[in-house]
């Protein structure tokens, strides 16, 4: 993944969206798409690994910090959304640089 482009696709081929992304354009929607597609998972764990982080670094720097903010913020998101319906939650996110 070295674009914002290749990022979404990546994004798009591997988690869970919802509603699913229908273009690569505005960040807010994928920020929404992807808390709201892990949202519905029933799993407690949640692990999310970007190996391939290091090539967006080099290639796109602009859209790699927004990638990882975006990024950033699913944790507390998903734990305090799982916490007001009574469930523990746990996830963790690699960005493998």
């Amino acid at each position: 993944m070295f674009s914002k482009d290749t990022f979404c696709n990546g994004v798009r081929a591997t988690l869970p969206l919802d509603p699913p992304l229908a273009s690569n354009h505005s960040w807010d929607a994928i920020n929404d798409s992807l808390w709201s597609g892990l949202e519905l998972l029933p799993e407690e764990k949640l692990l999310i690994i970007w190996r391939t982080a290091s090539e967006m670094r080099a290639h796109d720097i602009h859209n790699f910090k927004i990638a990882c903010d975006t990024l950033e913020d699913l944790p507390k998101y998903i734990c305090d959304s799982k916490k007001r319906e009574g469930k523990e939650a746990s996830l963790a996110i690699v960005v493998v640089v």
